[in-house]
C-alpha cells in the first residue's frame, strides 16, 4: 500500500482534511474536523490514521520525532522538548494504569515533555477501573448488609474457603 502511495501520489497521503479554524467558537454536537479519502483504493486509510495503532512504546518516539521536526517546538527549562503551543498527541490505545507509567518513563528517556501527550481513557483504562471499583463497592455493600441483617461477625468469616 505505502509503495503505491509513493508511486501514484508522489508520497502524499490521498486524504482531504478539513477543520474548523483554530479559535472558532463552535456549538456542541458539531464536527470540528473531517478526514476524507481521495483514492477509493485506500478506503481504510482514514480509519488507520484516526486510530494511529500500535504499541505506544514503539510508536510514540517516531511520532514525536516527526512532529518536532515538522512543526517545531522548544526546549523547556528542564531540557525536555515541547511541541508548539497548540500541538499535542492524544494516546488512547493501550492506555491503562501500568502503560501510563511506562509511557511517561519513555518520554523522559527520549527527552520529550509530558506536556506533549494527552491520555485518553480508552477501554483498558476506563473499564478496568470501573469494574474493579464496582466489585469493591458490591463487596462492601454485601458485607454491610450481612452485618446489619444477620447475627454473623463478617470480619471473622474466611471468604477464601467460601469461594
Amino acid at each position: 500500500m505505502w509503495e503505491h502511495i509513493i508511486e501514484h501520489h508522489n508520497g502524499y497521503l490521498p486524504l482531504r482534511i478539513k477543520a474548523v479554524p483554530e479559535g472558532t467558537i463552535v456549538a456542541t454536537r458539531n464536527v470540528l474536523m473531517t478526514i476524507g479519502n481521495t483514492d477509493p483504493k485506500y478506503a481504510a486509510l482514514t480509519t488507520f490514521l484516526e486510530k494511529i495503532r500500535g504499541n505506544p512504546i514503539e510508536v510514540l518516539p517516531h511520532l514525536l520525532d516527526i512532529l518536532y521536526k515538522k512543526i517545531g517546538g522548544h526546549v523547556n527549562e528542564k531540557s525536555f522538548k515541547v511541541l508548539e503551543k497548540h500541538d499535542r498527541l492524544i494516546q488512547g490505545d493501550g492506555v491503562n494504569m501500568e502503560s501510563i507509567k511506562d509511557i511517561l518513563n519513555l518520554l523522559e528517556r527520549i527527552g520529550f515533555s509530558a506536556d506533549d501527550l494527552v491520555f485518553a481513557s480508552g477501554g483498558g483504562l476506563l473499564q478496568k477501573v470501573i469494574i474493579e471499583h464496582s466489585i469493591v463497592l458490591i463487596m462492601e455493600y454485601s458485607f454491610e448488609t450481612i452485618r446489619s441483617r444477620c447475627d454473623i461477625d463478617v470480619d471473622k468469616l474466611d471468604f477464601m474457603h467460601l469461594m
